[in-house]
This record gives C-alpha cells, sequence and structure tokens, in this order.
C-alpha cells in the first residue's frame, strides 16, 4: 500500500477530519439559476396558449430542465435543428412530460411559476466540487508561497512550487500538449516542482453507491490510463472511502490495493513539499 494511502487513512480516522474537509469542500448553497426575463415571459406565453411542442422545446434549451425526467435526455441528444420534429413525432411522451410539469407546485406556488422554479434551483452541491477543490488549492498556495502562474510562465519556471492557472479545460489541454496527457477528461490539478510535473484528479465520495462509486472509477481513469513519464499522476480522493469500517467494501478495496500515488486533499501540500 503507497504511502500516501496509508497517512489518508490514518488522517481520515483520527479527530477533527471532516472538520478539515469542509475548509475544501464547504457545503454552502449554490447560487440560483436565473431565466432572463425576455426568455421567462416567452416560455409563459407557450404554456398560457398550451403550445405544448414549442413549450418542451424552450424548456430544453435552459441549463436545468425543471423535473427529473427519463425521456428528456433522449431529445437532448438530439441536434438542435431537428429536434423540434422529433418532439412533434412523439405527441404522446410530450403530453406525459408537459402533464407532469404543470402539475408542479412548490408551498402555496402552482402553475408557470411553480414549474420554472425547478429549473432556477441552485446548482448542485456535489456539482461545484470542482471549482471548491480549485479555491482551495488556491488557498493553500497563498498559505505556503505557490506561485499561481499562466502557461507560458508555468511552463518556463523551473524552481519551487507552482500551480497551473485556469480551469479543468485548460489545464487539460496543458497536459495533452507538453505531457502526453491523452485522456478526454478536464484535470483538478497541474502543478510543478522544480523541475518534476504533477497532474491530478480530485473527488469527494460522501457514500457508496451508484454515481459516488463511479466517481473512483472516473479518478482511477488517470492512474490505470496515464503512463508518460512527464508527469506523475495522482488521485486526491476524499470521503468514505477512507473509512477503517468500509475497507473490504468495494471501492476502499480497489483503493488500498493500489501503489501509485492516491491520497487526501489535506495531504497534497505536504505531498507536492516531498518532491523538492
Amino acid at each position: 500500500m503507497n504511502i500516501w494511502i496509508k497517512k489518508s487513512i490514518a488522517l481520515a480516522n483520527a479527530p477533527g477530519y471532516m472538520d478539515s474537509i469542509i475548509e475544501v469542500y464547504p457545503a454552502n448553497p449554490g447560487e440560483r439559476r436565473p431565466i432572463a426575463d425576455e426568455v421567462k415571459e416567452e416560455l409563459e406565453k407557450l404554456y398560457d396558449e398550451r403550445k405544448d411542442v414549442d413549450l418542451l422545446f424552450g424548456l430544453i434549451q435552459l441549463p436545468k430542465f425543471p423535473i427529473e425526467h427519463p425521456y428528456v435526455g433522449f431529445f437532448k441528444m438530439e441536434n438542435k435543428p431537428n429536434r423540434k420534429s422529433l418532439l412533434e413525432n412523439n405527441p404522446k411522451t410530450v403530453k406525459q412530460i408537459i402533464d407532469m410539469l404543470r402539475s408542479q407546485t412548490s408551498g402555496q406556488i402552482t402553475g408557470f411559476d411553480a414549474m420554472i422554479m425547478g429549473s432556477e434551483v441552485p446548482i448542485e452541491l456535489n456539482r461545484q466540487e470542482g471549482p471548491m477543490f480549485a479555491k482551495y488549492v488556491r488557498q493553500l498556495a497563498q498559505q505556503n508561497n505557490y506561485s499561481i502562474l499562466p502557461e507560458d510562465e508555468f511552463k518556463k519556471s523551473t524552481d519551487g512550487i507552482i500551480i497551473l492557472d485556469g480551469d479543468d479545460d485548460a489545464k487539460a489541454e496543458f497536459a495533452k500538449n507538453n505531457l502526453d496527457y491523452q485522456i478526454n477528461k478536464g484535470l483538478d490539478l497541474v502543478a510543478k516542482v522544480d523541475k518534476k510535473y504533477v497532474i491530478g484528479e480530485a473527488k469527494w465520495i460522501g457514500q457508496s453507491g451508484g454515481n459516488q462509486d463511479k466517481s473512483v472509477v472516473d479518478a482511477n481513469l488517470l492512474l490505470d490510463n496515464y503512463t508518460s513519464s512527464k508527469a506523475i499522476p495522482i488521485n486526491i480522493l476524499d470521503g468514505y472511502v477512507w473509512l477503517e469500517s468500509k475497507k473490504n467494501t468495494k471501492a476502499p478495496k480497489v483503493i488500498r490495493a493500489k501503489e501509485k500515488i492516491i491520497l487526501s486533499a489535506l495531504l497534497l501540500g505536504e505531498f507536492l513539499e516531498s518532491l523538492r
């Protein structure tokens, strides 16, 4: 078992682990997703006039569909120019979805307002983990005097601990162009310790099952598929996977069997320092 896995297990089973992790992944409510007034007015007109196909077509364009429905994704997958005809050719399905939308209530709010509230709900906490981790890395850099540099300066630097600035897609693009990274997925961390590059994927895994265990599989894509010597790949995992009481369950067993570097976000600074 890798030393960083051992350190992470010890850390997660000691007092105060979660009190520290909320500094990495604070569970604050996300901001609401407001819909532009002109868009809302057009949707309300379609709602009142019972133009179901046009209403559903418009709702599908929103970042968040008002309700969870198993068939909406099918219509979304069709190219936008063909989407309306696909809706028109499936009137029973359209009616079923619209009937569900019209039946939405929220306290005393009903009708169109209740329906549209479903599209304006805050972004789910687990969808904010990437930005949360990025903010934590910035705080870590400030506390320890690490540099955060844009791509050109980052590439030229050969002294100290440096973090590549940019979003996860920009980091992946840098890794593809410079570090033989070939996985079609963003990266949460691209760092440099003197001349050594580090690339990482970060996940919070609160419980077992479903999408949570899928997150372990996603994170392992990096460790299992990155073979270049140009960078050190790491998984930055936190959550139930480190609990001693769960060590014989599926995801924790997979993690403990790895010899590659998997560690808690709370150990990231220590790990980077160890490479100097």
